[in-house]
């Protein structure tokens, strides 16, 4: 019994240790070199098929570029020597986006709505925020104030 009771905790305490990661708020999709995800002291090379968190820095040098699509469809492409904070992504149990949230700090980007509604994406500049009314549009930031 005491053989019993001992592999009983034995396997609670591994399934309790096995509970998922938190859920990627998007992918990469396409990834050119110099492309890096930053959490505090956590530094992850970017590359195809990698996952993207709420709270990640996306930063890319010289030659990066990478292009994120998120679960509602949404596409972010982030260019050469630029730099983005993921700020909040809420997708509903239904599958439609609640909030979608970005920090653009430096640099070129292409934004892609997807199946939310345009008054729940919210892109941030260092000078104000820009308010989306279309489905597709570039945008160049220069940098902190």
């Amino acid at each position: 019994m005491l053989k019993f009771l001992n592999t009983l905790v034995l396997l609670l305490m591994l399934a309790g240790a096995a509970t998922p990661a938190a859920a990627a708020t998007g992918v990469a999709l396409g990834v050119d070199t110099d492309a890096r995800a930053e959490t505090g002291a956590d530094i992850r090379v970017l590359a195809v098929g990698s996952d993207v968190f709420i709270g990640d820095r996306v930063v890319t040098d010289a030659k990066g570029l990478v292009q994120i699509k998120f679960s509602d469809e949404t596409e972010l492409v982030v260019g050469p020597n630029s730099e983005l904070l993921l700020e909040d992504y809420l997708l509903r149990g239904d599958g439609s986006v609640g909030k979608f949230a970005v920090n653009a700090l430096s640099g070129t980007f292409r934004f892609v709505t997807g199946n939310g509604a345009k008054d729940d994406y919210q892109i941030k500049t260092p000078t104000g925020t820009i308010g989306i009314r279309g489905t597709a549009f570039d945008f160049f930031v220069t940098g902190r104030f």
